[in-house]
Formats: structure tokens, sequence, C-alpha cells
């Protein structure tokens, strides 16, 4: 639950970024890019629940949608320079991993039994919230150490501005190191 968290919220918080200071995007047009990263993520949970449900075979889903994930956000990086490629990737990583969180939260509550039920869902919901805080973190750290001349005092005035090469660059090895976080 960790690990998937960390690379999609790891997305969330830095896709909108990427967007604004590497492709010189509006700020409400980088919102909009990630709506499908949002409707892929509703997608996949609904459709994970329906066909475990139907088939009883969760392994098989939960394989998929990480890997799905995981492909989606190694071609996200490959075409990062295009805004429809960058949406039409973040829907399938969306999609991808929207698949893992029921299948994790069903699977662990199934496996350990009714009197166990509360504490594992709070275990899971647990490992979640420390899994994005640490890839937030972990993405933020790269991006920072990367990207050194960016003025954080000039982001929080919003007066930023930095070489769009440079932010590709930086912007590169985020997206690997969260389709790492994935893939693992």
């Amino acid at each position: 639950a960790g690990l998937f968290s960390a690379a999609i919220f790891s997305m969330v918080f830095f896709l909108p970024i990427y967007l604004q200071l590497g492709l010189n995007l509006p700020a409400s047009t980088s919102g909009l890019l990630l709506l499908p990263l949002t409707a892929g993520t509703v997608t996949g949970s609904a459709f994970a629940g329906h066909y475990a449900a139907k088939t009883g075979e969760p392994k098989i889903i939960f394989v998929s949608g990480l890997t799905l994930g995981t492909v989606a956000l190694v071609l996200l990086d490959v075409f990062r320079d295009s805004a429809t490629l960058i949406g039409v990737f973040a829907l399938i990583a969306g999609t991808g991993f929207g698949t893992v969180m029921p299948i994790v939260q069903v699977g662990s509550q199934a496996l350990a039994g009714r009197t166990r039920l509360a504490a594992v869902g709070a275990l899971v919901a647990l490992f979640r919230a420390f899994g994005a805080a640490a890839g937030v973190a972990l993405v933020g750290a790269l991006l920072f150490a990367l990207l050194p001349q960016v003025d954080l005092r000039a982001a929080r005035a919003g007066g930023v501005t930095a070489d769009p090469a440079a932010v590709s660059h930086a912007f590169r090895w985020a997206f690997l190191c969260a389709a790492g976080l994935a893939g693992l």
C-alpha cells in the first residue's frame, strides 16, 4: 500500500508543478490535467471491485494494475514534453493504480478475519498515508537537489522562474523515481 501511494501522490503533488515550470502552462491548465489521473483512479477502482467480485481472483488485477501504472509513469517520462500525452499517460497511470487500492484493502481485511478487521483497515490506511508522505518527500528532495537554482522564497511569493531544460531534466528523474517506487 505504501509504495503505490508514494508513486501516485508524488504525481498528484508534482505533476502540476512540472506542467507550470517545465511546459509553462497556466495553473488552470495544469489543474485540469490532473483530472485524467483522478478519473483513471476512480475507473480502475470500480473495475477492480467488479472484476474481483465476479472472478474471485484479485491477484491478476493487483499485478496488472501496478504494472500498468509503472509503465505509464515511464512513458510519462519519455513523452514529458507533450501536455496531451501527459494527460493520456496520467489516465493510464490512474487506472492502473486505482485497481490497487480496493484489492489491497479487501485482501488484507479478508486475511485478517473478522476479529481484526478494524485493526487491519487502520493499518492499511496508515501505510497508505506513510507511503504518500515518504514518496512526496523523496521525490521533492530529488527535485530540489537537481534544481538548486530555484529560489524557495520566490516560490512562496509566486515568482518562480526556472530554465525549462533544467526543469525537464529534474522531472525526468522524478518521474522515473515514482515509477521505481511503484515497480517495487
